[in-house]
């Protein structure tokens, strides 16, 4: 049975999911890190764009990475991808973030809010170690 509706393509399972990614975001913004400036910024759009993982870097996941054009100087909204299913296949994984990053509801609040919006890709694995863990929560299991 589909969710109610309360606008056309805003479910109530999307609401949740936007209001935990501004969570995050708003988590960011009330951290130490001083922000000092919301000014709009005469930049094109960038992305989104896949950024592979680089260990060196400390970035152990790739991630998809999208700035609205005029974007301003802001904390970052990020959600955490979620396939759907677990799956050994990264690809799986790296298509749903993709999807998310596109066409997902976080993606309007990224563009409306002008600010910078992130997925990261991580794997939700269907065999192995953590095969009863559903990684993609990020719950304290994962943690």
């Amino acid at each position: 049975m589909r969710e109610p509706t309360l606008l056309p393509d805003l479910t109530r399972r999307n609401m949740l999911q936007t209001v935990a990614g501004t969570l995050v975001t708003s988590g960011i913004a009330d951290s130490d890190t001083e922000v000092t400036t919301t000014e709009t910024t005469n930049t094109q759009q960038f992305g989104p764009e896949l950024i592979e993982q680089n260990e060196e870097a400390g970035f152990n996941f790739p991630y998809f990475l999208y700035a609205p054009a005029n974007g301003r100087n802001a904390p970052i909204l990020v959600e955490c991808v979620n396939s759907g299913y677990a799956s050994d296949d990264m690809s799986v994984h790296i298509d749903a973030a993709e999807r998310t990053i596109s066409y997902g509801l976080s993606r309007t609040v990224s563009d409306e809010l002008g600010v910078p919006f992130i997925v990261p890709v991580i794997k939700d694995p269907q065999s192995g170690e953590f095969r009863y863990i559903r990684t993609q929560s990020l719950d304290t299991e994962t943690m």
